[in-house]
């Protein structure tokens, strides 16, 4: 089925400032969640953004101009999984965005209970970075690649990012060549549904998960180590399996309830509150009185009352003094 343009107005590019030029390093999709809110946020792959140096994200304007950068001042990362989030309340007006709500996660398909789960080879797809085309890249233009759901929750997947190795909790395996670059993408799960009452079959697009890496294979080879040169050197060529890692998208849930973002959540809230009432007493009617005494009178009855001292012994002091 068409994509439509819901989920690639999504998805944007997370960028670093190499020598004074944003550049992205990769990709990142916007999300809606409704506790109370709704609350914005910008999701990506935590390895993505885990060292810590300042990040922005590469956003479409709506009025044709050049795309603009807008930094994201802190992430909270998943404490096991690769993902990451941010609060990100963007001005939809200005920017070429859709923020994808948290309802349309696939975890809560809401057909399950009818007997359609979603089952391997399944059409899926990832929408991300094509670092190898400046041209997008420039115009923050995701790239679209399509596959088949491999394999569900998958515990203990072996990952390396350069000398670093580890392994992922769990993931699910796409039949689908990912690349560099698309670290942090959402995967689209194409779910073919059947609605019971009226018994149409109709598609159902879903958020399945966090692109985070693909498998690789090696393959040693022989070749000249230099033009003329007669001596051969062993090279290895990097070949793509065509298999994608993808983290379920239950994991970014997961970093949503943790409590760094739901005390920011607290704090928007009372921001919020606190703006609605002061424009509720900014549009009040002003009592047209005149204010007949002085400043320093209106102070006095106020300080008695914080004192708690009645005026007639007070006045018997000052006779005193």
């Amino acid at each position: 089925m068409p994509l439509g343009n819901v989920y690639p107005n999504s998805v944007v590019f997370v960028c670093e400032d190499r020598g004074g030029r944003k550049v992205p390093v990769g990709t990142a999709f916007l999300i809606e969640h409704a506790d109370g809110g709704p609350w914005r946020y910008v999701v990506t792959a935590r390895h993505v953004v885990e060292h810590g140096r300042p990040t922005w994200l590469r956003l479409r304007r709506r009025d044709g101009a050049a795309p603009e950068e807008v930094r994201i001042p802190e992430w909270v990362s998943h404490p096991t999984a690769d993902a990451a989030v941010a609060p990100c309340d963007l001005d939809t007006s200005q920017f070429q965005v859709t923020f994808i709500s948290t309802e349309s996660f696939a975890d809560r398909w809401p057909y399950k209970a009818a007997g359609a789960p979603i089952q391997p080879g399944e059409p899926v797809l990832l929408i991300g970075l094509l670092s190898d085309l400046g041209s997008m890249v420039d115009r923050n233009i995701p790239m679209v690649r399509s596959g088949r759901l491999g394999a569900l929750y998958q515990e203990d997947i072996p990952v390396r990012q350069g000398a670093t190795r580890r392994k992922e909790p769990c993931a699910h395996l796409i039949d689908a060549h990912s690349r560099a670059g698309f670290s942090g993408a959402p995967c689209v799960i194409e779910h073919l549904s059947i609605d019971v009452p009226n018994a149409q079959v109709f598609p159902y697009l879903a958020v399945l998960g966090i692109v985070v890496g693909h498998f690789d294979s090696y393959t040693d080879v022989l070749a000249k180590s230099g033009e003329g040169s007669d001596y051969e050197t062993n090279l290895q060529v990097r070949d793509n399996q065509g298999v994608a890692v993808v983290v379920p998208v239950e994991a970014v849930r997961e970093v949503l309830e943790m409590e760094a973002l739901v005390e920011n959540r607290k704090q928007r809230e009372a921001r919020a509150k606190d703006q609605r009432e002061r424009g509720d007493w900014e549009n009040a009617a002003t009592l047209d009185v005149v204010v007949g005494r002085s400043e320093f009178e209106q102070f006095e009855d106020l300080a008695r009352k914080l004192v708690n001292v009645p005026k007639t012994e007070l006045d018997e002091r000052r006779k005193e003094t």
